[in-house]
């Protein structure tokens, strides 16, 4: 799923669009997806519509273009606590809904 917006403490972070990440949640109780440099992959738990994820792993690549992105995308994973569906994908949010990771059910279009 594409990650389409990412807001950290509030405030937005600018260029998800263009560093095209995505991000999966299986049945099994993996994440998974690209930050927009990195591949990563973790775990999550979901009881309800609470949701917590184990530390996150990733590849080691530096991209300069997109690593504020990545960077953002790893922290808010861990701030978030609920997990909203909608028809359009999902959205991960913190307690007091300062931060947000939303992703729709569009595929990006070229991971590398």
């Amino acid at each position: 799923m594409a990650v389409t917006r990412i807001v950290l403490d509030g405030v937005e972070v600018p260029g998800v669009a263009e560093a095209k990440a995505s991000i999966a949640l299986t049945e099994d109780g993996n994440v998974q997806g690209y930050g927009g440099c990195n591949r990563f992959f973790g775990g999550y738990r979901l009881e309800g519509d609470r949701i917590s994820f184990s530390p996150i792993a990733s590849t080691r690549r530096y991209c300069e273009e997109t690593m504020a992105v990545e960077d953002a995308l790893f922290v808010a994973l861990g701030k978030v606590t609920r997990l909203k569906d909608s028809e359009e994908g999902f959205s991960l949010l913190s307690e007091d809904g300062s931060t947000e990771v939303a992703a729709s059910n569009e595929r990006v279009g070229s991971e590398e």
